[in-house]
C-alpha cells in the first residue's frame, strides 16, 4: 500500500508538471500568435502608405528616364552644346506643361558645361511660368556639374534634402534629382535637376487613422508625422523630436536590425523599411530604380505607427 501511495504522489507530481508545461507552452504559443497577428495587421495597415511613397519615387525617376529620350537630350547628345533657341522654346512649353500637370515639381534646372549657363524653370507665386538665366557658373552650377560627372546613361542621383524659402516666409522641403547630359562620345555636356517637393511622397497621409503615423530618415529626422508640429520640424530647422518620442526604441528602429515590431516602454511600434532610392514595389511588382550618387540620407526610410 505504501508503494501505491508513493506512486500516486509521483503520478500527481508528473501530471501537475505536465499541466504546468502545457500551460507555459500554450502561453508562449498565444504570445507568438499575438505577435504574428500584430505583425500581419501592421503590414496591412502600412501597405497603402508604403505604396504611395513607392509610387512617387518610381514616377519621378521614370519621368526622368522618359526625358532622357526627348528632343532636347538628343540635340545635346549630337552637338555637345545647349539646344538651339527654337528647340529651347519648344522644350519650355513642354516644361511649363509638366510643371502645371505635376505641381509637386518645384522647379527644373538645366546646366550646360560648354557655355556655363544655367536655366531655372518654375512657376512663380501667381502661377506664371518663369525661366531665369544665369550666365556664369554659380556654386550651385559647380555642385550639379560634379554630381552629373558621376552619372552614366539614364542614371539618376537622389540628393540631400534642401529647404527653399519664399518671400512669403514659408519654406518648401525638396528632394533634388539630377541626370547628366552626355554626348555620344561620353563627354559631359551638362545636367538637368528636378526639385521634387518632399510632401508629395506623403500625399493623403493627413487622413490617417493610425496613431502617430510617422516617416523618419536614417538620420532620425522626421520626414512626415501625423502631428503637424513635428511634421514641420524639418522646414523650420528645429531639432528632431524622434529621439525623445522613442528613447528606448530608436536604436532598433534606425539600426537596421530587422525588427518590425519594436517595444518602447509599454508601447509597441510597427515599423517597416522603404528603400526609396533603390527598389520599390509598385502594383505588386518590384521596381529597381536606376540611381547613382544617392545621399546616405535616403539609403532607407522607416515608416511606422504606435499600436493602440
Amino acid at each position: 500500500m505504501k508503494i501505491i501511495r508513493v506512486l500516486y504522489v509521483v503520478f500527481g507530481v508528473l501530471v501537475t508538471a505536465m499541466l504546468i508545461v502545457a500551460a507555459l507552452w500554450y502561453s508562449i504559443y498565444q504570445e507568438r500568435l499575438a505577435v504574428e497577428n500584430a505583425f500581419t495587421q501592421g503590414t496591412k495597415d502600412l501597405a497603402p502608405y508604403i505604396a504611395q511613397i513607392s509610387k512617387t519615387a518610381w514616377f519621378v525617376t521614370s519621368k526622368f528616364r522618359d526625358e532622357g529620350h526627348s528632343t532636347v537630350y538628343q540635340a545635346i547628345r549630337t552637338t555637345g552644346t545647349e539646344q538651339t533657341e527654337e528647340v529651347r522654346r519648344q522644350y519650355q512649353r513642354r516644361i511649363e506643361e509638366m510643371l502645371r500637370a505635376y505641381p509637386f515639381i518645384h522647379e527644373i534646372i538645366f546646366t550646360y558645361a560648354q557655355s556655363g549657363r544655367t536655366f531655372d524653370d518654375y512657376l512663380d507665386a501667381e502661377g506664371v511660368y518663369q525661366s531665369d538665366i544665369h550666365t556664369t557658373k554659380t556654386q550651385e552650377f559647380r555642385t550639379r556639374e560634379l554630381i552629373a560627372s558621376l552619372l552614366r546613361g539614364d542614371e539618376v542621383s537622389m540628393e540631400r534634402i534642401e529647404i527653399h524659402s519664399h518671400d512669403s516666409h514659408q519654406s518648401t522641403v525638396i528632394v533634388p534629382y539630377t541626370m547628366a547630359f552626355r554626348t555620344d562620345s561620353g563627354a559631359l555636356a551638362g545636367s538637368v535637376t528636378m526639385h521634387v517637393e518632399l510632401e508629395e511622397f506623403f500625399k493623403g497621409f493627413e487622413d490617417t487613422t493610425l496613431k502617430n503615423l510617422f516617416v523618419v530618415g536614417n538620420e532620425g529626422r522626421y520626414l512626415w508625422h501625423a502631428d503637424p508640429a513635428k511634421r514641420n520640424e524639418y522646414a523650420e530647422g528645429r531639432d528632431s523630436s524622434f529621439f525623445t518620442d522613442y528613447p528606448e526604441a530608436y536604436p532598433d528602429i534606425l539600426g537596421g536590425r530587422g525588427e518590425r515590431r519594436v517595444r518602447d516602454g509599454n508601447r509597441f511600434i510597427q515599423v517597416r523599411p522603404i528603400h526609396v532610392a533603390f527598389e520599390v514595389i509598385v502594383d505588386g511588382e518590384v521596381k529597381k530604380i536606376n540611381t547613382q550618387n544617392v545621399s546616405p540620407q535616403h539609403y532607407v526610410w522607416f515608416i511606422g505607427y504606435e499600436e493602440q
